[in-house]
């Protein structure tokens, strides 16, 4: 009997001891559930931030250079002798059929329009003419459809004045879907939302094909508000009242017929009172954690196994979508190489951690207006392509290579100490760079003046390196361009 009892004990211990250890396994899935769902709506508001962030300095980047191409046109203008509307509106047409402008024309100092019937009837209906005659600088207007084309467009207005005087004003319809195209919006498939918004009549355009809109089609978010569900109902308030105060970038979550989103916005510097909104479905996440919630005292050990795996996933996914959304942000769109912000944080880090000999050198273009304004601008990007191709076969083993801006381009070599072998490297890329194949031109003449400084025995930090380096590319200009010479 004390046997049959020890052994009862025994199995009402195990018993416990078992119940005790589902108990615990239930409380830790339950906690862990718990945990997770608030670990995926911190990470999915995350994401839809840094997507938008990436997304809006992308379009900023894209509307930047649209800017700056009229606005090169439009000193073009303003230094020529030409002053007859009807050629320079000629000329200005001609430069839209080569170019991604949609159409483009002059406003005389009359006010006559010197384009496009549709475009004099948009600028006259929409309040733009007067706004742009008024304006005296560069200014981005809101979008809207064209009557030409009946696509969604952005004008840019730019004064043009000769002897100080206002003379007119060039304008340029710029493509919606161009400006997509160039922020790479559709990389993003069938993932995301992707909405303009304005902050002050609350009218959106889809820019991406979802569940809520096709791509171009315009709404009001008053309307997408009210089949939303928010925990607070003041969310949206907020959300909507930091864009109208000019905060950038926040997000909010909210439920759509049983679907959580999570959207983030980021402001457009160029579009006054737009913003881009990303909105992200939960859908995935929701559904795996709902399996994970139903067969939970099933399969216990099985889910806790599924939810580690689940987890290394989820690390692995958001590591590789942060490499690849870094990635946008940190290449020049023409050229491929490092643009300014990253070729400065890579030489930065580099002389903070690894400290061995290194050569920063300056690389510019030389008479690179002339290639634009003669050969036109698309063999004016073949050449700033050219270049970039020839520098990142030359030094791209040995260093890093980025755009610092226009024509200007960057080279740091590393653990290069060599005076030598750097005038050789630079004879190389002479021979390399000294002629160019220009559709329609034949071969045209290149060539590029270059300044170099050495780390550490010229400077100790990036900023004197710079320094350093473009006084030995002005005194290279200086002696007529097309050389290459050391810091002295």
């Amino acid at each position: 009997m004390a046997i049959l009892g020890r052994k009862k004990s025994s199995k009402r211990t195990y018993g416990m001891i078992l119940v005790f250890y589902l108990i615990v396994c239930v409380l830790i899935l339950t906690s862990g559930f718990i945990d997770a769902r608030s670990m995926v709506e911190a990470y999915n508001a995350s994401q839809a931030k840094l997507v938008s962030g990436l997304l809006v300095e992308n379009v900023n980047v894209a509307l930047n250079n649209a800017v700056a191409q009229i606005e090169e046109v439009s000193y073009a203008i303003a230094d020529g002798r030409e002053e007859d509307p009807e050629v320079i509106y000629a000329a200005l047409k001609a430069y839209a059929d080569r170019s991604d402008v949609h159409s483009t024309g002059f406003i005389a100092s009359d006010l006559k329009v010197y384009g496009q019937a549709g475009d004099q009837q948009d600028l006259v209906k929409l309040g733009y003419l007067k706004q742009a005659v008024a304006a005296q600088e560069t200014i981005v207007t809101d979008p809207f459809r064209s009557r030409i084309s009946a696509a969604i467009v952005i004008t840019i207005f730019v004064p043009v004045y000769k002897n100080g005087e206002r003379f007119g004003t060039v304008y340029a319809n710029f493509p919606l879907d161009k400006l997509q195209e160039y922020a790479n919006m559709n990389n993003l498939g069938g993932q995301a939302g992707i909405y303009l918004i304005n902050c002050n009549s609350l009218n959106c355009i889809a820019c991406s094909d979802s569940g809520y809109a096709t791509a171009g089609t315009w709404n009001n978010l008053a309307l997408r508000q009210a089949q939303m569900e928010f925990a607070d109902t003041h969310d949206y308030q907020f959300y909507i009242a930091k864009m109208q105060n000019g905060i950038k970038g926040d997000t909010v979550q909210y439920r759509i017929n049983g679907v959580d989103y999570t959207q983030g916005y980021e402001r457009i510097d160029k579009m006054k009172g737009w913003y881009l909104a990303v909105e992200l479905s939960d859908t995935a996440m929701s559904g795996s954690f709902n399996m994970f919630q139903d067969r939970l005292l099933a399969y216990g050990g099985l889910l806790l196994l599924a939810t580690l795996v689940a987890g290394v996933v989820l690390i692995v996914m958001e590591i590789s979508q942060k490499k690849s959304f870094e990635k946008l942000s940190s290449i020049d769109a023409m050229t491929g190489l490092y643009n300014k912000k990253t070729f400065t944080a890579l030489v930065e880090e580099h002389l903070t951690y690894e400290k061995d000999p290194g050569v920063l050198i300056f690389v510019d273009v030389d008479n690179f207006k002339i290639y634009n304004d003669q050969y036109g601008h698309l063999n004016g990007d073949a050449v700033l392509k050219k270049f970039a191709r020839e520098l990142l076969e030359e030094f791209s083993q040995t260093g890093i290579v980025g755009r610092y801006g226009g024509d200007e381009f960057t080279v740091f070599l590393k653990s290069v100490s060599s005076q030598d072998y750097v005038d050789r490297a630079m004879e190389r890329l002479e021979k390399k760079l000294s002629a160019i194949e220009l559709e329609e031109f034949g071969e045209v003449a290149l060539s590029f003046s270059a300044g170099g400084a050495r780390y550490p025995q010229d400077g100790s930090t990036f900023v004197e390196l710079c320094k350093l380096a473009d006084d030995a590319l002005y005194r290279v200009k200086a002696d007529g361009k097309g050389k290459y010479y050391w810091y002295q």
